[in-house]
């Protein structure tokens, strides 16, 4: 449109006075200030382009904050889980639809309270698929988990979930304090703060954080960028410790480490043997050298 707008300009200028000689300086300084004018309109294009395609995930979000909690949410269901025996997995099976391939089927496996279970298998054996079904995160195809003898169903799956503290691979930190990434969720004011530090020693990391100079209240930073991978790393289980729940879950929580720094990780959870049921999902077998049981989940599926 630019050129043929041009090409009618000049034509037009070619009947002027002085003709085509008379034309040329405009025409320059026309297609000068045109090829200027070319990449702030194509980004101003490529802008409009990303707003107009992002409409509809907006409106999603906006949905989705304008819904009311529910009333659960704070409180554990009415069907109450005590945990004070036995954890079992009994003939679980689970594939995303009926058309898909079962991930795995027929598990069955038991684990007392207080001990440590390692899962290891090859990448897309269903490790983090299982502990999703654990958590409550999915629901099963067929079969289902128990404690204490107590099947998880929706009704009491809330009360199971408040049992549970969770260390994933990559550990969310708020652009905030030491302290307000262990209480994670938790309001300044409601913080404990001697519950902090317990939880801090335990994941080995109250030494260090008492050796700055700003202690628990150091920022740490936009995804938690001012702080290394290990401490991070430490921060998240502190943060599951101070939760102080029943079940501990790490999946694959050190598998982005270094080797020295996993090993560190790994004594300071084998510290916590027979305080906590433990879930370790790995990809080696010697990162659960301190578990009680070891299991791989391509031997025990069907």
């Amino acid at each position: 449109m630019g050129i043929v707008f041009i090409a009618i300009f000049a034509y037009i200028l070619t009947f002027e006075e002085g003709g085509v000689q008379a034309a040329i300086p405009t025409l320059g300084a026309l297609t000068l200030g045109a090829q200027r004018l070319l990449p702030a309109m194509q980004h101003l294009y490529q802008s409009y382009s990303s707003i107009h395609s992002s409409k509809a995930s907006f409106q999603d979000v906006l949905f989705l904050l304008n819904q009311s909690l529910p009333d659960h949410v704070d409180k554990p269901s009415s069907s109450l889980i005590s945990f004070e025996k036995e954890f079992s997995i009994h003939n679980l099976s689970f594939r995303y639809s009926e058309e898909e391939p079962w991930v795995f089927k027929n598990i069955n496996l038991k684990l007392k309270k207080n001990t440590s279970i390692g899962i290891v298998g090859t990448t897309g054996s269903g490790k983090s698929t299982l502990i999703n079904i654990i958590m409550g995160l999915l629901d099963s195809s067929e079969g289902h988990i128990a404690v204490d003898g107590v099947k998880i169903l929706n009704a009491n799956k809330r009360s199971w979930q408040l049992s549970i503290a969770h260390v994933p691979q990559n550990i969310f930190l708020t652009d905030g304090t030491i302290e307000d990434n262990i209480a994670f969720g938790i309001p300044k004011e409601k913080i404990d703060h001697s519950k902090v530090k317990i939880a801090a020693k335990k994941a080995n990391i109250l030494e260090l954080v008492e050796s700055w100079s700003d202690g628990f209240e150091t920022t740490v930073g936009e995804r938690g960028m001012r702080v290394s991978g290990g401490q991070r790393q430490r921060i998240g289980i502190a943060r599951a410790l101070y939760k102080n729940a029943d079940v501990l879950i790490l999946d694959e929580a050190t598998s982005s480490l270094d080797n020295e720094t996993e090993s560190s990780i790994m004594k300071e959870i084998g510290a916590l043997r027979g305080e906590i049921t433990i879930f370790i999902v790995a990809h080696r077998t010697t990162t659960l050298n301190d578990c009680d049981q070891i299991v791989n989940i391509e031997e025990i599926s069907d």
